[in-house]
């Protein structure tokens, strides 16, 4: 027998169980568990024998049903009957049968109902038949038998095994363990493991101020729940928080690996060999050397095919798939610890939870710093702010995310979800919504430039982009409020703003205070510096030039712009040049092409024969045109590209900033 002294729960969903047995010399502990539990259990079970003993194992049910591990064993246990049903089932077993007057052993025969006269009339009894050691049959009366020995140890601890079984199973889905120790003297015997366990939980009620009170009282709970057939009785509980790796490995499973097989070689029996009679009546000769050659090829034929199978046999491989706090009614008190990464709240009293019970368990109860304010975020409500709870932490616990119930003086005033809170760190909880205060929020945005230069061959601008966010809050009530508007945090540098009272990951927040019927207003302004760049290689010199002027100032008259426009104009010059030449080679291609036309239409005769060498040499002198204006505009092209590289090495080397 084994009591439950600790449980530490822990929030990812398992319970450590700390339990100590009372042992004397060489004992056994048993335990019970569920079948989901063992696998768990075989992983984490941790068994340390106190007054110096040892452990000598641990066994424990098999995965197996009740109907295969009573398969195993040729006893059953009669559905009714008793006595007589069990001893007439075992035929042939070896016992020594204990009457009032005699001792008898031998081997069962069987039971027999009989009549018997008597003087008050017939009766029924039961007799037992035994065939005794002398090889006499022997009959006893059941009603006159006082012990049955079974001397067969074997069928005695199948019987033991048979009787265990069956009453384990009568406990729907229950696991039996037993832990041998061995030793001298009375001593304990301490085991601990892990299993599944509902997740423990929490939540708080906060007291808010009224009237002239300024105190804020928390009182927090923890909700256990106890899902086993057993109760825990006057335990030290510890409940745990935080993240431990924990994962399920089935180990309560037997398993097997298939094994290669390896066939016996085999070779066939020698059958009879019949001769055959003389055609020509002659006496019998052994027959020549060789004769059955064919026979033999038969033979390996034959055999072949069954080594060929060996030969070829498939080679399968298997896997089995707190610090104290302050005093409250309940003399509340919760030790916590850091443990690794996780926290341990250790309740100094001992705590009781029934079986298959749930419990409200006290951990927290105490002042804390803070009270009443109102939360303005946009994004959660545009309208109005919230009530909230401004918590600081000040318990000196760490406070387990959970539910918290807020009061006002005596009143119920809301609910809010709290996150987990490490000591002196600070929360706003939201629980009810301010409908007393009014918000309006407006927004303007607009742009300047902050700076602009050429460099290197890349133009570069500087944008500032401004965007003002103005909050109007009005308090329509006759109490003066804080209210703590919450602007959403970026990259921006905040300009022509107040300083942020505070800083959250997504938020800044900004503390507005509002008299009695009053307005008031917030002003958030954000500045961002934008850059906008653009290179010079593939734009034409007069995008170029565009870029450089906008700079302004006295930028047109700096020599290198001077130098950059000449040469821009004689690009534009020679571009214009080469736009008419090309437009000339286009149009006398065209006439080529008419004049050929006319040439293949004409005929023979002596007119048409002039007129086709009148375009004969009109095509000649067409052509050498041609000549000439590609001749042009590849100089002109040539001298263009030289411009354009001298351009652009300018280009490149001006270095202007406004």
């Amino acid at each position: 027998m084994s009591d439950i002294k600790r449980v530490v729960l822990y929030k990812h969903g398992v319970g450590h169980f700390e339990r100590v047995a009372k042992v004397n010399g060489s004992s056994e502990v048993k335990l019970s568990f569920r079948t989901e539990e063992m696998n768990d259990v075989l992983k984490s079970l941790t068994v340390y024998d106190t007054g110096g003993g040892s452990v000598s194992s641990v066994s424990y049910d098999n995965k197996k049903p009740v109907s295969k591990l009573l398969a195993d064993i040729s006893l059953d246990i009669p559905g009714a009957g008793g006595q007589t049903a069990l001893l007439a089932s075992l035929r042939g077993a070896e016992v020594s049968v204990a009457t009032g007057s005699r001792s008898i052993t031998g081997q069962v025969v069987g039971v027999e109902d009989r009549q018997v006269h008597t003087d008050s009339g017939i009766c029924h009894k039961k007799i037992l038949t035994l065939f005794d050691t002398e090889g006499r049959l022997q009959d006893f009366d059941l009603d006159d038998v006082r012990t049955v020995q079974f001397l067969d140890e074997n069928l005695q601890n199948d019987m033991r095994f048979l009787f265990a079984t069956v009453f384990s199973s009568k406990k729907q889905d229950a696991k039996g363990l037993k832990i041998f120790s061995r030793g001298e003297g009375e001593r304990e015997v301490r085991i601990s493991y892990v299993v599944e366990c509902p997740v423990w939980k929490t939540s708080y009620r906060v007291a808010l101020p009224s009237g002239e009170d300024t105190t804020c009282h928390l009182q927090g709970w923890a909700l256990v729940d106890n899902p086993q057939d057993e109760d825990w009785s006057e335990i030290e509980l510890s409940l745990v928080s935080g993240l431990p790796i924990s994962f399920l490995h089935d180990l309560y499973s037997p398993r097997y690996l298939t094994r290669k097989e390896i066939e016996v070689e085999r070779e066939a029996a020698a059958g009879p060999v019949m001769a055959q009679d003389d055609l020509f009546g002659e006496a019998f000769e052994p027959m020549a050397e060789g004769a059955f050659d064919g026979e033999a090829d038969l033979f390996e034929s034959a055999a072949a095919p069954a080594m060929a199978r060996l030969r070829s046999a498939p080679v399968f491989g298997g896997r089995a798939s707190g610090e104290a706090v302050r005093e409250s009614a309940a003399k509340v008190e919760t030790v916590t610890q850091k443990v690794g990464e996780l926290f341990e709240y250790r309740i100094d009293r001992p705590v009781t939870v029934l079986r298959n019970q749930s419990a409200l368990v006290p951990i927290a109860d105490g002042e804390f710093e803070g009270g009443k304010k109102l939360l303005y975020n946009e994004s959660q409500r545009a309208e109005n702010p919230f009530s909230v709870v401004d918590l600081k932490n000040t318990t000196g616990l760490t406070l387990e995310g959970g539910p918290v119930t807020v009061y006002e003086g005596e009143i119920y005033a809301g609910e809010a979800m709290m996150d987990t809170v490490g000591p002196d760190q600070e929360r706003m909880l939201p629980y009810a919504v301010a409908l007393d205060v009014e918000v309006k929020v407006e927004r303007d945005s607009y742009q300047d430039s902050v700076a602009m230069n050429v460099s290197g061959g890349v133009w570069r601008h500087k944008v500032a982009y401004f965007q003002t966010t103005s909050y109007r809050l009005v308090n329509k009530g006759s109490e003066a409020r804080k209210v703590i508007v919450e602007h959403p945090l970026s990259d921006a540098e905040l300009v022509d703003t107040p300083k942020p009272d505070s800083e959250t990951r997504d938020y800044w927040r900004f503390q507005v205070s509002l008299g009695e019927k009053s307005h008031q207003s917030l002003k958030v302004t954000e500045k961002r510096i934008v850059e906008q760049t653009e290179g010079f290689g593939h734009n034409s010199p007069g995008h170029v030039l565009f870029l450089i002027q906008r700079l302004g100032g006295q930028v047109e008259t700096r020599p290198e712009v001077e130098e950059l426009k000449g040469l821009h104009k004689q690009i534009s010059t020679l571009e214009e040049q080469v736009r008419e030449l090309k437009k000339q080679l286009t149009e006398m291609s065209g006439d080529q092409k008419r004049i050929r036309e006319n040439l293949q239409a004409l005929g023979t005769t002596e007119e048409e024969r002039l007129l086709r060498t009148r375009y004969a040499k009109q095509l000649d002198t067409e052509e050498t045109k041609l000549e000439s204006l590609k001749s042009s505009i590849a100089s002109l092209q040539a001298q263009l590209t030289k411009l354009h590289g001298e351009f652009k090495e300018k280009a490149e080397s001006v270095d202007i900033s406004a």
